[in-house]
């Protein structure tokens, strides 16, 4: 299967845990969020995080995130973030089960919901993922 083959099952996911969307966070506390969390895989470069022009969020290889104002929230930082570390650690774009454990370690360990729960939801819609542990300071 493609390395987004399970990217719709991953944006519906998201999309049913509405509290997520309700903090928004400057960007400045965005871009706090996601060095704290490339600083959890022990990433040495950390990206440039700015406000979005385009039409959606995205990470690029140059080293950017780009956030929409809407998706200024900590569940989407850290989904960029995710993106990013899993570039700079294995080179891999897209929605795959590396990203997913990536992503999973991330929302746990920055506490928008329990790891258990988190995990039954994933289960639940069949999105697979893998175990990740991070690498930095906690």
């Amino acid at each position: 299967m493609g390395r987004n083959f399970q990217r719709s099952r991953i944006y519906k996911w998201e999309s049913e845990w509405s509290d997520w969307n309700r903090q928004t966070l400057s960007l400045k506390k965005c871009r706090k969020l996601i060095h704290a969390a490339c600083k959890l895989f022990d990433l040495k470069m950390l990206p440039v995080v700015k406000r979005s022009e385009e039409q959606f969020s995205y990470h690029r290889k140059a080293g950017e995130i780009g956030l929409l104002k809407q998706h200024q929230t900590p569940a989407v930082a850290l989904h960029e973030a995710a993106h990013y570390i899993v570039f700079q650690t294995d080179g891999r774009h897209g929605h795959d089960e590396l990203f997913m454990g990536v992503y999973l370690v991330l929302l746990a360990h920055f506490r928008i919901a329990p790891r258990d729960a988190l995990e039954h939801s994933l289960r639940k819609r069949k999105i697979k993922w893998i175990q990740v542990k991070k690498k930095g300071r906690s």
